[in-house]
């Protein structure tokens, strides 16, 4: 069930109502519903965009994580297993890609 709605005021300039008015007009729908949905989709596609960032940012950490553990192995198998850090590097990167 939807949840019901609650109504807003709002104040305009004289010409943006006009531009709404003539894009409602032209639409064949009332003023108040074509401004309802420019709102919602405004706040709509501000949440979507602040997402975007967020998974980008996500992203970039997460190359960042794997570029890490990817040293370590290099490291691990120069210490430890006594492996030229070229050829090291070269496993690393044939067998070790996200």
């Amino acid at each position: 069930m939807a949840k019901p709605t609650e109504r807003l005021s709002l104040r305009l300039a004289p010409e943006h109502l006009k531009l709404l008015q003539d894009e409602a007009e032209s639409l064949g729908t009332k003023p108040s519903v074509l401004a309802s949905a420019l709102l919602v989709r405004a706040l709509s596609d501000a949440k979507t965009d602040e997402l975007r960032n967020e998974m980008e940012q996500l992203r970039k950490e997460l190359q960042r994580m794997w570029e890490d553990i990817a040293n370590l192995g290099v490291v691990l198998l120069v210490k430890a297993g006594n492996e030229d850090p070229e050829k090291a590097r070269a496993w690393i990167r044939k067998n070790f890609r996200p």
